[in-house]
């Protein structure tokens, strides 16, 4: 078997290579250079101060966004339905007496009408209630409480 020379190898494993002309790549056209700074001024001149076709496309994606936030909170600001008279509408449903029990003094101040942050709860531990005695006996058996402590308390 006799061995390839360097062109033969070269052809067969890159062809494309192999076909392409074998002339000097760095070789400048005559007269490039005294050319050159013409041709870019006269390009210079002849270009229009026109802002490009994509400059008005970026404008537009920006202001179309502004501009339809804006109609809608026009739109929502003048709906002649308020909010205060849609929730004035909502109807609640009345709490349970076991509900009731569960709070606190400071909740049931809360679920009264017109009650304000700003104003202090009023005082509800001392209410004066007239029982009779069987009345009383019935409460404290009701409530589980032991006379014994209750008794010591009062003392």
């Amino acid at each position: 078997m006799e061995p390839l020379n360097e062109n033969d190898e070269l052809k067969r494993s890159a062809p494309t290579l192999f076909g392409l002309p074998k002339t000097d790549p760095f070789v400048v056209p005559d007269g490039l250079f005294e050319r050159f700074p013409h041709e870019v001024q006269a390009r210079i001149v002849d270009r229009k101060d026109t802002p490009p076709a994509w400059i008005w496309w970026k404008r537009m994606v920006i202001a179309l966004p502004v501009v339809a936030l804006m109609a809608g909170g026009i739109w929502w600001s003048q709906q002649t339905t308020p909010v205060e008279s849609a929730l004035a509408e909502t109807q609640l449903a009345p709490l349970t007496d076991a509900e009731l029990d569960d709070m606190d003094d400071n909740d049931l101040f809360a679920l009264t009408e017109g009650a304000d942050a700003q104003e202090a709860p009023p005082e509800l531990g001392n209410v004066d209630v007239n029982l009779n005695d069987n009345e009383l006996l019935a409460y404290l058996e009701n409530e589980n409480a032991d006379l014994d402590e209750l008794i010591t308390e009062t003392e």
